[in-house]
């Protein structure tokens, strides 16, 4: 196999979310699946990582420094007690630690050391696929902001961005290709996995920045801001306790016609049950509502034996 043909088949494995040799990252663990091929008569086997009992301690670990807390200090107080000069490799992987294969990163290691002189490629050149491929322990800003400041360090022997760029994490092209800070005043993107494209830092960064400037201060801007804001916008309720006050008509017409049934009976006393239940309610609802203190009622009685009379029942 030629040496092209087997570069070609590790960048289709690492898009398809299998490790292409090495160790797995701490954190993970690698574990062999079969694809469904055969191989002279055995199954073809992947690799692909899967969680192991760092992975929290990588997760936190990885939070922290994308918070921007001291790498010495956040290994003492977590209490980790990896070896301090793989922190620094570690933190390099941390597309890995955000669910992404990532294959391509280093530069070929020859006799005197790294071709080009620098151990890792320029960030254009890594091949990275465009969804997760594993259980992430930390989300994709956490890992640009970690990838940034690594680009950015004084100590590192690959530094290619001494400033902060402005739009990293969040400057893509129209098909979605990601476009990250490289040769220190250059954006670098590399559609489709093609050729790549430099454009320079201030021309990208001062062109996006008066646009949205201008889109500020337009009247069409500020007009769809207040559509979209009237069309999440929920009006206070008026009466807060209007569910209490129809709760409370509902009980107040159910007596009623305890009431009118009680009238037109010799004996009400089949309805006081119901009367005096309907009356607890009401105060149930009502708490200004003095309580009665005993289950009893008084009415009026209505009909031409008992006009004009108050009775009263209880217990």
């Amino acid at each position: 196999m030629s040496r092209e043909k087997g570069l070609q088949g590790m960048a289709e494995n690492a898009r398809n979310g299998f490790r292409v040799g090495g160790r797995a990252p701490r954190g993970y663990r690698i574990r062999h699946v079969e694809t469904g091929s055969y191989r002279e008569g055995k199954p073809v086997l992947k690799s692909v990582p899967e969680t192991n009992e760092d992975a929290h301690a990588v997760g936190r670990y990885s939070r922290g420094r994308a918070q921007g807390r001291s790498r010495t200090c956040w290994v003492e107080e977590l209490g980790i007690t990896w070896p301090k000069s793989s922190l620094n490799d570690m933190e390099w992987q941390a597309l890995m630690y955000a669910g992404f294969t990532v294959w391509n990163v280093n530069n070929e290691r020859l006799r005197d050391g790294y071709k080009t002189g620098t151990k890792r490629r320029p960030r254009g050149e890594w091949q990275v696929p465009p969804e997760t491929t594993h259980e992430a322990l930390i989300t994709l800003d956490e890992a640009e902001v970690i990838l940034q400041r690594l680009q950015g360090s004084t100590h590192s022997k690959a530094r290619r961005t001494p400033a902060t760029y402005l739009l990293t994490s969040l400057l893509k092209g129209p098909d979605g290709e990601p476009w990250y800070g490289d040769r220190r005043k250059h954006y670098r993107t590399k559609p489709d996995g093609g050729k790549s494209y430099w454009i320079s830092k201030d021309v990208v960064e001062n062109t996006i920045v008066r646009r949205v400037v201008k889109d500020l201060q337009s009247p069409s801007f500020a007009g769809a801001l207040i559509q979209q804001a009237l069309k999440t916008y929920q009006p206070p309720d008026r009466d807060p306790a209007g569910p209490l006050r129809r709760q409370e008509a509902e009980v107040v017409a159910r007596m009623d016609r305890y009431l009118e049934l009680a009238c037109g009976l010799q004996d009400p006393t089949p309805a006081r049950p119901d009367t005096s239940a309907g009356e607890g309610g009401r105060t149930a609802t009502d708490p200004t509502r003095p309580a009665t203190g005993h289950p009893e009622l008084r009415i009026r009685v209505c009909g031409s034996t008992s006009a004009g009379k108050d009775h009263r029942w209880s217990d």
